[in-house]
């Protein structure tokens, strides 16, 4: 253990990055939409139910109207160029901007009945988490004395369910702890994500498979009927590459430049530093330490202006 530790005081840097990294993947927006995707329709575009939730995220007509695709009286608003339900299927990233547009829609409804100050705190045994009331909030809404939804539950802890019999905390725990503010994102990240989320709390019922979006059997006409979509086909390398990595190239160069460019500018302080020793104990005349420090800023000033 002590070489390890030795080894991370001489690395900080190195370390620094693999933790944050570390920490950062598979919590992201786009890994909670792949999780609840993953959950709702086993990642199915085309998913329709008995009850009319529909696409990878079983979104309802009420839900769709909050997203601004269709009007009250159930009509398509040509949002995103979806003029119906067959369009809406064959659209993954409209259905990803559909329900990224609701969840920002349902965070505020959130915060407007005060919902987000149990964040941080132990319902029921359910850590509260942001995107885990959000997931709460997708389930059963905010609820209402006749079905109780997300505010009886952190309220008074009554644990409603849907049509499937699926728990308000099941959901609650399985999608906590990803990351927040609700922000626009491709489907192609969504594709690539490896979520790694969930809080401690609920019970997984093991014999429902989603929210009140179940797939209809084959004898009702449901959605094992409809083709299953292929792999994805990209229109370019640019487009392949945001696909596989769930990031687009510029903002990898842009990554990887900030870490070299940390990198450079460790390697600078640590020859000032060995610079300044040697001075101190009289190794080095001042000449020809700012000879070095010279050489040492034109390289990193290179270095730098290359990388950029």
């Amino acid at each position: 253990m002590s070489r390890i530790s030795h080894w991370m005081r001489r690395h900080w840097l190195l370390s620094l990055l693999f933790v944050s990294v570390a920490a950062w993947a598979g919590t992201t927006y786009a890994d909670y939409l792949r999780a609840l995707a993953t959950r709702e329709s086993s990642m199915n575009q085309y998913a329709v139910n008995r009850y009319g939730y529909a696409g990878l995220y079983q979104m309802g007509s009420l839900a769709l109207q909050d997203a601004g695709y269709q009007t009250a009286s159930g009509a398509w608003t040509g949002r995103d160029g979806i003029t119906s339900q067959a369009a809406f299927l064959a659209n993954a990233q409209a259905q990803t901007n559909a329900v990224t547009a609701y969840n920002s829609r349902a965070w505020a409804t959130i915060q407007h009945y005060g919902l987000d100050s149990y964040v941080g705190q132990t319902v029921n045994g359910v850590q509260i988490t942001q995107s885990g009331l959000l997931a709460g909030y997708h389930l059963l809404g905010i609820g209402n004395s006749a079905h109780p939804g997300l505010r009886a539950f952190l309220q008074t802890g009554v644990v409603g369910t849907d049509a499937n019999n699926t728990r308000i905390s099941t959901y609650i725990a399985q999608f906590g702890g990803y990351d927040l503010p609700v922000a626009g994102t491709t489907y192609a990240s969504v594709l690539a994500a490896h979520p790694t989320g969930g809080t401690s709390g609920g019970t997984t019922n093991s014999t429902s498979t989603g929210n009140t979006h179940t797939s209809i059997p084959a004898s009702m006409g449901g959605a094992s009927i409809l083709p299953t979509p292929s792999a994805p086909a990209y229109a370019n390398a640019l487009d392949g590459y945001a696909g596989g990595s769930g990031s687009t190239m510029g903002n990898t160069r842009n990554m990887l430049a900030l870490v070299a460019g940390a990198a450079s500018l460790t390697w600078l302080a640590y020859v000032l530093f060995g610079l300044w020793t040697a001075f101190a104990n009289g190794r080095a005349e001042l000449h020809e330490m700012n000879g070095d420090i010279v050489r040492g800023l034109v390289v990193v000033m290179l270095f730098v202006a290359l990388i950029w």
